[in-house]
């Protein structure tokens, strides 16, 4: 769902483009195969593999509690979203998603959420969605240090992604980290 005008600041935040030295080079060049657009054509799909996990299949659960999907709220407020990918440097060789913990060697790099944006990485909000095994419920955080810990970012701007993806079915429970000073 695309805004227009002087609200999209009040619902998501002021547009943020992070400074180049906080970018990889692959992060400005390269685009996520995972990406996707939050619309009315790609929520069902979403919505199947949430309710998935919610459902009990122990796939869906395992691999989500470790592979976040990451989300962005972009200059004119669609919601984007893809697994955080990791490629093999030299030959650009497609390895998997991102795991919680794993430690990328000095041949790999990750599509972060700028990889998610256009050319000039302009962003409002960003951060992650994850299955929480505790309490059997998917969960979206503000967690990106380039766009959602951020000065300005708040719980109504998280809470007003939450209220996008709910108009689609999908319903995430916020879990609003406090930006950085």
């Amino acid at each position: 769902m695309e805004h227009h005008g002087k609200d999209l600041d009040e619902l998501y935040g002021r547009l943020i483009i992070p400074p180049l030295e906080r970018v990889a080079h692959e992060e400005r060049t390269e685009t996520p195969a995972s990406l996707g657009r939050l619309t009315s054509e790609t929520a069902p799909h979403l919505r199947a593999l949430i309710q998935s996990a919610e459902n009990g299949l122990g796939v869906c659960q395992l691999v989500y509690s470790r592979i976040p999907i990451l989300w962005v709220a972009d200059r004119v407020g669609s919601i984007r979203f893809a697994v955080e990918e990791t490629y093999e440097r030299a030959e650009l060789e497609y390895l998997g998603p991102l795991v919680k913990g794993h430690r990328l060697t000095i041949n790999e790099f990750r599509l972060g959420h700028p990889s998610l944006l256009d050319d000039d990485m302009a962003g409002r909000i960003a951060g992650e969605i994850i299955f929480d095994t505790d309490d059997d419920l998917w969960k979206i955080t503000n967690a990106s240090g380039r766009y959602g810990l951020r000065p300005g970012r708040s719980k109504a701007h998280l809470q007003n992604v939450c209220t996008v993806f709910r108009n689609h079915g999908i319903i995430l429970e916020p879990s609003f980290v406090e930006p950085m000073a």
